[in-house]
């Protein structure tokens, strides 16, 4: 069993690191085609990083995450499992369920 980096992580880190340096030259650069080829250049290669981004933080995209997460800030500790129950089937704000 292999411990590496993915490979669609190591093309995020690599992604994001070569369009650091096209945003470095695009400030650099005085010509303004240059400045703006760059400016596309790096956010072209800030795509993978993007998607994996939201791969690995599926709250982000996912409205059961997101519902989960809520409850379980809600939950405090001493709690007793009714008052538990009551988060589940009643939400303190409109009592919607999750």
């Amino acid at each position: 069993m292999s411990l590496g980096i993915h490979p669609i992580v190591f093309a995020a880190i690599v992604g994001g690191a070569f369009a650091l340096l096209a945003g470095l030259v695009a400030i650099r650069s005085k010509s303004i085609a240059t400045r703006k080829l760059m400016t596309l250049l790096a956010l072209l290669l800030l795509l993978p990083t993007g998607l994996v981004v939201v791969g690995l933080n599926p709250w982000l995209v996912d409205a059961r995450f997101r519902a989960y997460r809520s409850f379980y800030r809600d939950i405090e500790t001493g709690m007793t499992r009714q008052q538990v129950m009551e988060i589940v089937h009643c939400r303190p704000t409109g009592c919607g369920r999750l």
